[in-house]
């Protein structure tokens, strides 16, 4: 009796699945008549470098009150970080630019509460908030880590992160003057947060400051790990050729990098946040890589390469 379909999709994937390599890394290449392979190493290093990020902001009724407002607390930002023994040459300052000073999350609800009055035709006292201007500015200021033992590491940061926080540089400590609709707003956004469950992990709020550890990778590990990928790769490359009954020839393409790995992007999010800001260069942090937590941080080197077949 002839085998049902089903069965012998299913056994002719399962055959399919066994007779595959268990990691394809190696394979036939695009072009005719060659073999492609890639090597992948992890570098691990410790962080040399504790980089402070800040949002500082202006907040006025016109726009010249409100840079005059943001100069007076970057100045004042400016010479807490240095008291704080930060290293002076890497005090850098963003240019103002315009802001609300709320996350995404905020302005959620804040929709949220206004399609609410809208929708029960109830006005608020004013429901148009009085016009004001808010600018900011990122701070962002670096202190050396040169502590030997992870406790060591995790001691100096905690010290660190403290004494930034009772600094206040963006002044978040001080006392908010409120409008009767502002107040009522912020009534109004509380219970809907409470409401509608937004509690639990929060974005960073504006103006608190974020804390990032920097490993760098030295140019000797760099080439070391490239040369150790690319072997690696010709090795997979070398295998699959045997087993094709083929030789290997000439290399026809070759490409490489080295990125960070690890921390669920965060290192990326930061030196792209600080790229916007114009604090990094473009090419300032090929050899960074950033962690949230005072631990080893990770590089990883890919090769990438193709050889004719013979």
């Amino acid at each position: 009796m002839p085998m049902p379909t089903t069965y012998r999709c299913i056994l002719l994937g399962a055959l399919g699945l066994l007779l595959a390599p268990a990691c394809a890394v190696a394979q036939f290449g695009n072009a005719p008549g060659s073999i492609s392979a890639s090597g992948t190493v992890v570098v691990k290093e410790l962080p040399v470098v504790v980089r402070m990020n800040v949002q500082l902001s202006g907040k006025a009724k016109t726009l010249k009150e409100a840079l005059a407002k943001l100069k007076d607390r970057r100045e004042a930002a400016v010479l807490q970080v240095e008291a704080l023994n930060a290293a002076k040459d890497s005090i850098k300052v963003s240019g103002p630019s315009y802001s609300d000073g709320k996350t995404d999350q905020q302005r959620q609800m804040e929709r949220m509460v206004l399609r609410q009055r809208a929708q029960t035709g109830r006005r608020a006292k004013g429901l148009e908030l009085p016009k004001s201007v808010t600018v900011t500015s990122v701070l962002s200021a670096e202190w050396p880590l040169e502590a030997k033992t992870q406790e060591e590491r995790l001691l100096f940061a905690k010290v660190l992160e403290e004494k930034v926080a009772a600094a206040d540089l963006a002044g978040l400590k001080e006392p908010k003057q409120l409008t009767p609709e502002e107040e009522e707003l912020a009534e109004e956004l509380a219970e809907a947060g409470s409401q509608y469950g937004f509690g639990g992990e929060q974005a960073a709020t504006p103006g608190e400051p974020q804390f990032s550890y920097v490993g760098k990778i030295s140019s000797k590990k760099r080439d070391e790990a490239l040369a150790s990928a690319f072997q690696q790769a010709k090795t997979q490359a070398e295998q699959l050729a045997k087993a094709a009954g083929a030789n290997l020839g000439s290399l026809s393409s070759l490409s490489g990098n080295v990125s960070q790995s690890g921390d669920d992007g965060y290192g990326y999010q930061m030196q792209m946040m600080m790229r916007q800001q114009g604090l990094l260069g473009e090419g300032a942090a090929s050899d960074e890589s950033l962690s949230s937590k005072p631990e080893a941080v990770s590089f990883q080197v890919v090769v990438q390469v193709a050889f004719r077949i013979e």
